[in-house]
């Protein structure tokens, strides 16, 4: 027998409880299947049990009419019902007689029709059988039993004490004849010798086991393999060997992950120093470049514009040369002594007189090259 999820997708409105989930169970199969409160655990299991359809991917079961039992963590307490009621709805004896009756129905209703419903009859005591719904009253008597559960199958179970329901839990799982056999929370309430029994029953099951428990200790005796549902992907994560292992090598990825991550943020920090500085010297360089295009200041080709005896240049690199009338040339000078004349490049120079008295020259008493006496 072989249960598979492929690619399984499933919603509860819009909360995504599982996002391309995938889970094969192979025959004797010991899986235990863990992951934070709500995750999705329960509906792995039901989906498993052919009680919910996926919204996407497929489920399946080789072959296709393999038994599967599904006993569900149930605290609550149905009143009037009895402790034989309670424990053929537990194996799912109780569902698979009602479907043998209502098939035993059609099928002399519909005496014509009689293939059709020949077949569906079939389906349904073959079923029947396999959950051993034939002997379970028998079997349920030597089974309380064995388990410490000295009471009468007709008493209501409603009256039962904590640790007899716990009990009755336990004495279900031993009745249960399944290919594939489903338990959530089975260790729950149970004593010691209580654990003991179900992990004898676990070890020696011949078929498949799937099984959802909080115990730690439980699932590192019982399970070979540990099937996580990740709260972030909602995907299913297999590891091998039990809760330990899990536990172990799941730390182990996880600091992996963290200093990969670490490490790629000090990567990402260093990049975001480098760029800055780039950043940083191509703005200093694109000004330089700039200043330079744009040529003196104002001040500058003033301050480099006065004559003076060697040639003087600017900070844009622009050499000014000696004017020919400079003092102590060899040419006439029309400048009076002591008055330096100013070379004006690209504009017309002031008179003598408009120098001295340091009034504001017109343009039209400008020449380029000329001084007034």
């Amino acid at each position: 027998m072989r249960a598979r999820l492929t690619g399984v997708a499933k919603s509860h409105g819009a909360q995504v409880v599982l996002e391309n989930a995938s889970l094969e169970v192979g025959p004797r199969a010991r899986i235990g299947l863990v992951g934070p409160n709500g995750v999705g655990k329960s509906t792995v299991l039901r989906l498993l049990g052919g009680e919910e359809a996926p919204d996407a991917g497929v489920v399946a079961l080789d072959p296709p009419r393999a038994t599967v039992a599904h006993l569900r963590q149930e605290p609550e307490r149905r009143p009037r019902e009895t402790l034989r009621a309670r424990l053929a709805r537990l194996t799912g004896v109780a569902a698979a007689e009602l479907e043998l009756e209502a098939a035993a129905d059609a099928l002399a209703r519909n005496a014509d029709t009689t293939h059709a419903m020949s077949d569906r009859y079939d389906v349904a005591l073959a079923r029947f059988l396999a959950l051993g719904g034939g002997d379970l009253d028998a079997r349920a008597a030597a089974t309380c039993a064995r388990v410490g559960l000295g009471v009468d199958l007709d008493r209501v179970f409603d009256g039962l004490s904590g640790g007899e329901a716990a009990r009755v839990s336990l004495a279900a799982v031993h009745l249960v004849k399944a290919d594939l056999l489903l338990l959530d929370e089975p260790t729950n309430d149970l004593d010691g010798d209580g654990l003991a029994q179900l992990e004898a029953f676990v070890d020696g099951f011949p078929g498949a086991i799937v099984l959802v428990s909080h115990d730690r200790a439980f699932l590192d005796r019982t399970v070979r393999r540990i099937a996580e549902i990740d709260p972030r992907s909602h995907a299913i994560v297999e590891w091998a060997g039990g809760w330990s292992d899990y536990a172990r090598r799941r730390d182990e990825a996880r600091h992996a992950a963290y200093a990969h991550y670490a490490d790629a943020r000090e990567r990402r920090r260093e990049l975001t120093t480098l760029l800055s500085t780039r950043r940083t010297e191509a703005r200093a360089q694109g000004a330089g470049l700039a200043r330079s295009l744009a040529g003196p200041t104002g001040a500058e080709r003033t301050r480099c514009a006065r004559r003076c005896d060697r040639p003087r240049s600017c900070s844009s690199g622009t050499r000014f040369p000696r004017s020919r009338s400079s003092p102590g040339s060899s040419g006439s000078s029309s400048t009076p002594p002591g008055v330096f004349r100013r070379r004006w490049h690209g504009w017309p120079a002031p008179s003598w007189s408009e120098e001295r008295s340091g009034s504001a020259p017109s343009t039209s008493s400008f020449s380029r090259e000329s001084v007034s006496p």
